[in-house]
């Protein structure tokens, strides 16, 4: 099915990977191009081969978070403690290195090059490879929730303090900062109301050519927002905004997928903290506004993904329930819905725990996600046609909220082109 020959690794390089304190089974693939999972646990940062489930530890020491893999694939940034991090997944090179201190966001631009914003203030540029950091901003912003497209890197900026518990900050609005130079440029804006609340929009996602970008239409008021909030979209070639102002969505990361040709989207619908109830599927036509509700009543949806080629919609849903108690005792699967004919099927057995976080792998018949089993407990697993295959347990979400598990505070997975 996917016809790639593994290379085993010599004996020198196992010697070397004890000297460095870390376990590489002797099947490990040097030079490895496949698709891959690197994921945090208690003790430190992992990666997976995928489908095939060969594990090493790339980095120890604690409990890392949010692990991103660069486009090609070749590294992984990730928080450990408060500090950034850059760990390479070829099997052969420099294992790990420290990138800068009390990072609050960072984002991977295009080849080995980071973008990074440190509570303290200012967005730098970090070269993996040339270990060098140059500055894209430095105007007294603090910036969040970094994102990048076609040469620019898109933040949050706020001003005011970073505290060790978040940002106890003034939103200022969406920014955009051009990798080829000049001044940051203020898209949107917070809008302030007195004796109101008044508007803050925040980046909710991001088409891949970098042609549109998706808001979360918040107000300045958190409780306000935590209850669901419009989702808007910002066309970058014309300037103008509009709001879907009957969309209401949970502002969370993986509650929103952006199709790869950005004309549609699909998120979790409906208000209230608590994903035990009223929340529906929907998949929108950004350019006309329509709406097409996916699942049927008495449903509830998670963490919608598209396949590479957009034809494909995954997602994971059971029963709704009054209590999250009742909601999470119930098991989970996630379903594979062609988009063609409306037609869903399941994608997996869905017989235990929770199933959610699906991402469609190079072959499209394989998909990677996480199961929360009855115990507790975080674990990573593959499904290849009808076979399910666990490869490994343990993984550290730093986020839980309301039913709410952030798979991406210890999760990221490369698909190969």
């Amino acid at each position: 099915m996917r016809g790639m020959r593994a290379v085993l690794l010599t004996a020198a390089l196992g010697a070397l990977a004890g000297i460095l304190g870390c376990s590489v089974p002797v099947n490990w693939p040097a030079g490895y191009a496949g698709d891959l999972a690197v994921y945090g646990k208690a003790d430190g940062l992992y990666l997976a081969t995928l489908p095939g489930g060969d594990v090493r530890q790339l980095d120890g020491g604690g409990k890392v978070r949010h692990p991103l893999i660069s486009e090609d694939g070749r590294y992984a940034a990730y928080i450990k403690g408060e500090a950034l991090y850059v760990a390479s997944l070829a099997a052969d090179a420099k294992r790990v290195q420290p990138v800068a201190q009390q990072v609050v966001s960072f984002v991977w631009l295009s080849g080995a090059q980071l973008a990074y914003a440190p509570r303290t203030g200012g967005l730098y540029r970090y070269g993996v490879e040339e270990d060098t950091h140059t500055t894209l901003s430095a105007n007294g912003h603090i910036y969040d929730s970094l994102l990048f497209g076609d040469g620019v890197v898109y933040a949050d900026a706020y001003t005011g303090e970073h505290g060790a518990d978040g940002p106890a900050m003034r939103p200022v609005g969406v920014t955009a900062h051009p990798l080829a130079g000049g001044e940051e440029v203020l898209l949107r804006a917070e809008v302030p109301s007195e004796g109101a609340v008044g508007k803050a929009p925040a980046l909710a996602g991001i088409s891949s050519d970098g042609r549109q970008l998706f808001l979360w239409d918040k107000t300045t008021s958190a409780s306000l927002s935590a209850d669901g909030v419009p989702l808007g979209v910002y066309e970058v070639a014309t300037g103008t905004y509009r709001v879907f102002s009957d969309t209401t969505v949970l502002p969370y990361a993986d509650n929103l997928a952006v199709a790869p040709d950005g004309a549609q989207v699909a998120f979790v619908s409906g208000a209230g903290r608590g994903m035990n109830r009223n929340k529906g599927l929907v998949l929108l036509s950004v350019p006309s506004g329509r709406q097409q509700s996916l699942l049927g009543p008495g449903k509830t949806a998670m963490t919608p993904a598209f396949s590479q080629d957009g034809m494909t919609l995954y997602y994971a849903a059971r029963e709704e329930q009054k209590t999250l108690e009742a909601w999470e005792a119930q098991p989970q699967g996630i379903w594979r819905m062609d988009l063609a004919d409306g037609a869903a099927h399941p994608a997996t057995k869905g017989s235990e725990g929770t199933d959610f976080a699906p991402h469609v792998l190079s072959d499209p018949s394989e998909v990677a996600f996480l199961r929360k089993t009855p115990a507790g407990e975080f674990a990573l697993y593959v499904q290849v046609d009808q076979t399910e295959r666990r490869i490994d347990s343990g993984l550290a979400l730093s986020e839980e909220y309301y039913g709410h598990s952030a798979a991406n505070s210890a999760l990221a997975v490369y698909a190969a082109d």
